[in-house]
């Protein structure tokens, strides 16, 4: 559930940017932003997408353990859990030595344009989203700011340099196994027996 909404994202995402921008092949990729380093890894110049927290969430989570069926039993399952996931989106300029181009500029545009699509696009749905999967019901985005310490706190995590960079928190995610563990009839009747 949770990398097929990240690669909804991204697809969704790139086709934003090709619909808004002229340049070959894909610029947002899902890796671990953690992994980066001076190297080449191939996604140099490109805006990579992690996740960095996975964060249930309690205020929506239903404390109902049995539900009613069509067929009037009531059936035991423990509750979804809705989950807000936290994700990273970093535009990794590489160790370019090219310098006919400023990549820290074009990093800059690119989050500018993350920022665009989610002011513009900020619920998903199967409905305004044909691409989604339908195990999703709704995805929320919102701009998750960070204070000085908190974003030193997750690059040290993160165990690199700080990049150009948004974060963005995706709220109600549902993961729900749908088992059932036991069901039985409905209680129309209670007696006491006074003996």
């Amino acid at each position: 559930m949770i990398g097929l909404a990240m690669h909804f994202l991204v697809d969704e995402i790139n086709q934003y940017l090709h619909s808004k921008l002229s340049f070959q092949g894909d610029k947002v990729v899902l890796d671990n932003v953690a992994r980066l380093d001076n190297s080449n890894s191939g996604n140099e110049n490109r805006i990579i997408l992690s996740l960095v927290n996975i964060e249930e969430d309690r205020l929506y989570k239903n404390p109902e353990n049995f539900t009613r069926t069509d067929d009037n039993k009531v059936v035991y399952s423990n509750p979804a859990i809705p989950v807000n996931l936290y994700c990273v989106f970093a535009y990794n300029h590489g160790n370019n030595d090219n310098e006919s181009v400023n990549h820290y500029e074009e990093g800059l545009m690119y989050i500018s344009y993350i920022i665009r699509f989610f002011q513009h696009r900020q619920v998903f749905t199967p409905q305004n989203s044909p691409a989604l999967d339908t195990g999703i019901e709704k995805m929320i985005a919102e701009l998750h700011s960070l204070g000085f310490e908190q974003m030193n706190q997750l690059w040290a995590i993160l165990g690199g340099k700080y990049l150009p960079s948004v974060m963005y928190k995706f709220r109600l995610l549902v993961i729900d196994e749908q088992l059932q563990q036991g069901s039985g009839e409905l209680v129309r009747n209670v007696g006491v027996n006074n003996n």
